[in-house]
């Protein structure tokens, strides 16, 4: 899988950082990540611009197996963040 690969390769890099998705709209995730950048824009941001719109919903008829994988890859992205 693709995202195992990214995870696998640049787990090990201190000064990586990956970025989850669904946190991007939280104002702590977003400063902590803008001050990993060395970005202080508190006083400028809008922190609405992340904001998912996105309402459609994705078919159920994926495979278990591959569900149980990229659950388990995704935890370990959170779990280094």
């Amino acid at each position: 899988m693709f995202y195992e690969n990214i995870l696998n390769k640049y787990k090990p890099i201190l000064k990586f950082k990956f970025i989850i998705y669904e946190n991007i709209t939280d104002k702590k995730y977003l400063n902590d990540l803008l001050k990993f950048v060395n970005l202080d824009m508190k006083k400028n941001i809008n922190y609405n611009y992340f904001k998912n719109s996105n309402k459609g919903k994705v078919p159920l008829n994926y495979s278990y197996s591959n569900y149980i994988k990229a659950k388990k890859i995704y935890e370990e992205f959170v779990k280094i963040n």
